[in-house]
């Protein structure tokens, strides 16, 4: 019975027919108002004058005051979106940069990053670093080197390397096949 009511069917089904019914009612209540039909003592109508306004949530801008950061991103990604995503799926956040991931054609869809003047200076280096798949990612949708070997194509940082200096985890990061685009070859 658990499976029932926690499946995505039913809690679908209940909000269509929820939606449904309201709209019907809102329907009637507009065809009774503008006198096309007229009945008395609708109970309905006064059902829906009690119902609650339903808040849609927004996105809230991130309050960070970024003067005082001692570090240039501090592990969080909090600040880089906080006017929002251009897209809700397949998100994955790294040490300092967002992407949305396209599991079709296993690359990102966008990627976000902060540059700053710390951010670009540091101790990191590119020797420490290799490609790597995305475990975060399913197997099936996952790039792989493989798919670049043999192929001609040169593997692309969308959030570059060389902007991740500060840490040489966030430079680790952006070596993850998911940050990575097929290029032409040199």
């Amino acid at each position: 019975m658990r499976r029932i009511f926690n499946s995505k069917l039913f809690v679908s089904g209940v909000s269509l027919a929820v939606g449904v019914g309201l709209g019907a009612g809102c329907f009637r209540d507009l065809v009774n108002r503008s006198g096309f039909a007229h009945v008395k003592n609708d109970p309905l109508r006064d059902f829906y004058k009690q119902l609650p306004a339903l808040l849609i949530p927004g996105v809230c801008a991130a309050t960070v005051d970024f003067a005082t950061r001692s570090e240039p991103h501090g592990g969080q990604t909090v600040e880089i979106m906080k006017y929002g995503f251009p897209a809700l799926s397949q998100i994955k956040s790294r040490e300092s940069y967002v992407i949305a991931y396209d599991p079709r054609n296993r690359t990102a869809l966008w990627v976000v990053e902060q540059l700053t003047d710390k951010a670009i200076t540091g101790n990191s280096n590119r020797k420490f670093c290799e490609f790597k798949e995305d475990d975060s990612v399913h197997p099936y949708h996952r790039a792989t080197n493989d798919d670049y070997r043999g192929s001609g194509l040169d593997r692309g940082h969308l959030a570059a390397a060389a902007n991740h200096k500060w840490s040489q985890k966030a430079m680790n990061d952006t070596f993850y096949l998911s940050n990575i685009a097929p290029q032409n070859g040199s």
